[in-house]
């Protein structure tokens, strides 16, 4: 993709947007400082600036992607021509589907036919030098060679600049939200995961975020609860959660209930992943609900029907704490890169996920240069 074409389209829309649907009205952020007589300072700050976050679905940095991209000695090898729009984004996300690290062995996952992702330590640099700001361990992979490794996992981020959540030496700090700075904004976000309860943590023992959805009253308790916390400390919380089959062909009725009694609790952004690959987004209440990112990195062979190396980038642009308009731009995987796709590629992914979004309600504009809109309202 080129990127002058990619801002146009931008500033294009954003345009038309900023005449039908802003009425003019700033977004107020609530932040809470905390000062050292135990007292909480609560300043509202007013923000209307356009900014933007990057969304990425299933990063896998092992396997043939480690191998190709040690063997290139360019870590963002397998991010393909994708880097430079990370990087100008305000902030990017993406859901990180293995451990990095050096430590460890294969845990027992009571899975029939488990898969274990694990890579070296220096593939923490495919993260940063990409340009991803924050990611969720919260899933099926994130415990897969046992603590220990999940705890270097967590270091080695945060050691080179990239905030992690979903996992932490016991309960209390695998739910805890992770903050990021964007745009003068505070950004809070929350991972859970709900595909293999095994690997939760405990009251004094490391694991991951883990709740079965299915159990609603209780996950939902926990939800609410991490929304809590995460509201004190930032303007904006964006919810994260892997969870259901993969391969699957559109959301639940019970997940897309779920996902929008969590937006009603006071979330602002709320992404799912786990399909590998993408599903439709739905708007609800003016909040958007991306029911599947997808694969971003990964190294899994083509499946048919399900198309598992045509993905989607997706591109939330904010108005202060509101998203206004969600950009998702065609992705292609060639080998172990992924690449913007082009041509028929693109135009056949933008049909694929309008038809997705369509089923939801939710309104789509496709650009000339296969692009999908879709209006936040």
């Amino acid at each position: 993709m080129n990127p002058a074409t990619n801002m146009k389209v931008k500033r294009t829309f954003l345009a038309i947007l900023l005449t039908t649907v802003i009425t003019g009205c700033g977004q107020i952020g609530l932040h809470v400082s905390k000062e050292t007589n135990n007292k909480s300072e609560i300043s509202i700050r007013r923000n209307t600036k356009a900014w933007s976050m990057g969304v990425g679905g299933d990063t896998l940095l092992c396997r043939r992607v480690e191998r190709d991209t040690l063997k290139s000695n360019d870590f963002t090898y397998a991010f393909g021509d994708m880097p430079p729009l990370m990087k100008k984004l305000d902030l990017f996300f993406c859901n990180l589907e293995c451990q990095i690290a050096d430590v460890g062995g294969k845990m027992d996952k009571g899975e029939e036919k488990p898969y274990h992702f694990r890579a070296k330590p220096e593939m923490v640099r495919a993260l940063a030098e990409s340009g991803v700001d924050i990611v969720t361990i919260a899933n099926n992979h994130g415990m897969d060679y046992g603590p220990e490794a999940l705890m270097q996992t967590i270091e080695l981020c945060r050691k080179n600049g990239v905030e992690i959540v979903g996992g932490g030496r016991n309960v209390t700090e695998a739910a805890a939200p992770g903050f990021v700075e964007a745009a003068g904004l505070r950004i809070g976000f929350v991972g859970f995961q709900s595909t293999n309860t095994m690997m939760n943590a405990g009251p004094d023992t490391p694991g991951v975020n883990a709740l079965r959805y299915q159990e609603s009253e209780h996950f939902l308790a926990a939800v609410r609860a991490a929304l809590i916390k995460a509201r004190k400390e930032s303007d904006l919380v964006v919810f994260t959660v892997h969870w259901g089959p993969n391969y699957r062909l559109e959301p639940t009725d019970k997940q897309r209930r779920i996902a929008r009694q969590i937006l009603d609790m006071g979330y602002d952004v709320f992404i799912a992943h786990s399909a590998h690959q993408f599903l439709g987004v739905e708007i609800h209440n003016g909040k958007p609900i991306i029911h599947d990112a997808g694969n971003f990195v990964v190294d899994f062979y083509p499946v048919e029907p399900y198309w598992n190396d045509r993905n989607l980038m997706f591109v939330l642009h904010f108005k202060g704490t509101k998203v206004q308009y969600i950009e998702a731009i065609p992705i292609y995987r060639t080998g172990t890169a992924t690449n913007f796709a082009t041509g028929d590629i693109a135009g056949n992914i933008c049909d694929r996920f309008s038809s997705m979004c369509e089923a939801l309600d939710t309104e789509v504009k496709k650009t000339e240069d296969n692009r999908i809109l879709i209006s936040v309202r």
